[in-house]
């Protein structure tokens, strides 16, 4: 059905970008030092832009199933709960902002953008699931437990082997070989330990893309 396919298609969204935030969250101060450290952007200007990157990226985790989910509710006609979520958000933005920067300065302003895409994100999950025809029910939930759980595990391997990497290789090779570790180890988590169809199908859809492109 319709439904299904278009549950699918979030999926697939929320999978790639929960891994993409993953890696780049990992290699953020690698990655800022190659391109951006020069002149008077110095260490202190990375340190500060690296703290509070990672706030950004888990929101546009969310922004990204938004993206998806409000062509659903304009498809349905349901411009009545964008509006009301449309006027809700930004006090709620507003309200966390204002508390969160008195306690962590700028990067309160990054916790309170992952917060709040956090709470749109989910409530518009909870206005759009239909548990009668099994969709966006707890199964869509776990799927998002297993997935974040699977770049955990490549997370941390990635920060015990970072330290150890860098005493022998460049800033270019760094990023290379972990990007590949992270990718490898989060893949075989996904595959292996929470068993990720979804994961599978991405894989099997790209080889056919590959397949059909030579």
């Amino acid at each position: 059905s319709s439904l299904y396919q278009f549950e699918q298609s979030l999926r697939y969204v929320l999978l790639i970008a929960m891994f993409a935030a993953g890696a780049l969250i990992v290699l953020r101060v690698p990655i800022l030092s190659l391109f951006y450290q020069r002149g008077s952007f110095d260490a202190d200007s990375i340190s500060n832009l690296a703290s509070v990157l990672p706030w950004y990226l888990l929101a546009a985790i969310f922004i990204g199933g938004l993206n998806l989910l409000r062509t659903l509710f304009y498809s349905k006609g349901d411009f009545k709960n964008i509006a009301k979520l449309g006027l809700i958000i930004p006090i709620i933005f507003f309200v966390l902002a204002s508390n969160l920067m008195e306690e962590f300065s700028f990067i309160g302003i990054g916790i309170a953008y992952a917060l709040t895409a956090a709470i749109l994100f989910f409530t518009t999950i909870y206005l759009a699931k239909r548990r009668e025809l099994n969709f966006l029910t707890y199964n869509f939930y776990f799927f998002i437990l297993k997935n974040m759980l699977a770049v955990i595990i490549a997370y941390l391997f990635i920060i015990l082997s970072l330290p150890f990497i860098s005493n022998f290789t460049s800033q270019f090779s760094l990023i290379a070989i972990c990007l590949t570790l992270f990718s490898a180890i989060y893949l075989l988590s996904a595959k292996f330990i929470f068993r990720l169809k979804e994961m599978e199908e991405i894989i099997m859809m790209l080889v056919i893309k590959l397949k059909n492109s030579l």
